[in-house]
C-alpha cells in the first residue's frame, strides 16, 4: 500500500472506546485535488443507492480519521457498470457513523461528539 494520501487504497480501522478494533476496511480511491481531499467508493451495481454509499463512506471517513488523523472533506461514489458510468457527491454525516456503530456493537463506546454538532450546539 501506498501512502494514504496518493490516490491509492487505503485500510482504515475503527476503534471502540478502548482503542480496540472493532472493524476494518479498505477504500477504493483516497486523494487530494483542486476541491480538497476526497474518499471514492466505486459500485458495480445497477444503479447508486446513494443512501447506503453515504453510510459506507461516512464509516470509511471515520476510518480514515482515526487511523491517519486525516479528515477527507468529500464522499464520491463512482458506479461503473456495462460501460457506463455515473458519479455523485453524497454528504459528510459523522454523527450517523457513530450512530451506527453505538446500535450495532455493544462493545463501541460513546464517543465525544463530532466537531460540526459542538459548532452548531447540537
Amino acid at each position: 500500500m501506498r501512502d494514504k494520501g496518493g490516490g491509492q487504497r487505503a485500510t482504515v480501522l475503527i476503534f471502540d472506546g478502548e482503542d480496540r478494533p472493532v472493524c476494518a476496511g479498505r477504500l477504493d480511491i483516497s486523494g487530494t485535488g483542486t476541491g480538497g481531499s476526497a474518499i471514492i467508493d466505486i459500485k458495480r451495481t445497477a444503479r447508486i443507492y446513494k443512501s447506503k454509499a453515504a453510510l459506507q463512506l461516512n464509516l470509511c471517513r471515520l476510518g480514515f480519521i482515526q487511523s491517519y488523523g486525516d479528515k477527507r472533506e468529500q464522499l464520491f461514489v463512482m458506479r461503473l457498470r456495462h460501460g457506463a458510468s455515473e458519479f455523485a457527491r453524497v454528504p459528510v454525516d459523522e454523527k450517523s457513523a457513530y450512530d451506527v456503530l453505538a446500535e450495532c456493537l455493544p462493545s463501541f463506546c460513546a464517543k465525544p461528539e463530532p466537531e460540526a454538532d459542538k459548532a452548531s450546539g447540537a
